[in-house]
């Protein structure tokens, strides 16, 4: 995000349903980049994200993607690494079918951006995650059931906006909520994801940019 915007302080609270609980079989993807983490449940399990910046409406669990650095920034502050764990409106079937209702449905995808900056320990999700990306490169993995806390842990304080998605094809339908306390990583573990691209030069060329607010409103909930 760049330019000036009106900022709103909301005292509502986003609530996670069956997110520290409801255990799943998931998979990880390793590409050239990114680093994917998809997972499957019962249709009566799958995580689901309401209230808050979301209302009333309901989005049920699709991914968490690595990027780094950040694709977001704070005040022009890039962290060495981000996660988006990002939600489909339950009106839709698949994130396709989200991206296609654009301009239609100007919220059908939902975001939770997860900071991570420098600290003498790493979060055990994330440390779980790059581990994995760096025993099995370049293929997908499963990994044993857990709970999606574990990677997307409950926050309290947030950033909301109206924004677009950072892959093609760049949709503006997406809620994107920013966790306002980042979490810790390690030098070495962000280590272990740069290493993932070889070539030095290319490193942080495959992020997209910060975009204009465009007079976006952002609301800022605790």
């Amino acid at each position: 995000m760049t330019n000036q915007g009106a900022l709103y302080v909301c005292m509502d609270r986003v609530q996670f349903l069956l997110n520290e609980n409801s255990e799943a079989d998931v998979q990880m993807q390793f590409e050239f980049i990114p680093v994917v983490l998809s997972g499957e449940w019962e249709c009566n399990r799958q995580p689901v994200v309401y209230g808050g910046a979301a209302h009333s409406r309901r989005y049920l669990f699709h991914s968490v993607t690595l990027r780094w650095p950040s694709e977001h920034r704070i005040g022009g502050l890039q962290y060495p690494l981000e996660s988006q764990v990002i939600h489909i409106s339950a009106e839709h079937k698949t994130l396709e079918d989200a991206i296609k209702a654009t301009p239609r449905d100007a919220q059908a995808i939902l975001g939770i951006v997860n900071f991570y900056k420098y600290s003498n320990d790493t979060q055990h999700g994330l440390e779980e995650l790059l581990l994995g990306a760096k025993n099995s490169p370049n293929q997908e993995v499963g990994m044993l059931p857990k709970p999606l806390a574990c990677f997307n842990p409950p926050m309290k304080e947030y950033v909301a906006y109206q924004g677009s998605l950072t892959m093609p094809p760049c949709s503006e339908n997406i809620l994107w909520l920013v966790r306002a306390r980042a979490l810790p990583v390690t030098r070495k573990m962000v280590d272990i994801v740069y290493d993932l691209i070889a070539e030095p030069g290319l490193r942080g060329s495959f992020i997209r940019q910060p975009q204009p607010l465009n007079d976006r409103k952002v609301y800022f909930f605790k």
